[in-house]
């Protein structure tokens, strides 16, 4: 059992280096937001996060691994990165003289939580 959940952890950890060297990191993400609708990229992250969360609450034993390893690796994939997309939406929808001060508050209130 305690193998099977390492090999659950090690998928979480895969999924957020696969989106990682996708390019998908918090500065490139930023850009895509710059292109995008980021809020609709992170309405789409934040679903993908809600349903592999719901998801958990029915994880038991039973479970096939392959589907415990997808379970996973979709979590690791939507838990990297959402935090660029937030600080690019609010120094996009920011004034252009406080962008300093939002990125500062936005930066502080995603490490406070």
């Amino acid at each position: 059992m305690g193998l099977t959940f390492g090999a659950a952890a090690v998928a979480s950890v895969y999924g957020g280096i696969v989106v990682l060297r996708l390019g998908a990191a918090r500065t490139t993400q930023a850009s895509m937001v710059s292109a995008a609708a980021g809020l609709g990229l992170l309405a789409i992250i934040c679903a993908i996060m809600i349903v592999a969360s719901a998801a958990l609450l029915g994880l038991d034993a039973s479970w096939p691994k392959p589907a415990v390893y997808c379970l996973f690796f979709a979590l690791g994939a939507s838990g990297v990165g959402w935090n660029g997309i937030v600080h690019a939406e609010c120094a996009r929808l920011s004034p252009s003289r406080t962008i300093s001060l939002t990125a500062g508050a936005t930066s502080f209130s995603c490490s406070a939580g």
